[in-house]
């Protein structure tokens, strides 16, 4: 019993840090989709 709440336990550790790692992912990738246009704005101002 006590081996397999600890599978369990395991389990759900695994699944929260899956979720951890995608919300951080989109996060991550949201930000990039919004700041990379205003930085290329911003350098081909700065160059043109």
């Amino acid at each position: 019993m006590k081996a397999r709440s600890v599978r369990v336990a395991g389990i759900e550790i695994i699944d929260s840090v899956k979720t951890v790692a995608f919300v951080f992912t989109e996060t991550l990738l949201f930000m990039v989709w919004w700041i990379c246009p205003y930085i290329s704005r911003h350098l081909l101002s700065q160059w043109l």
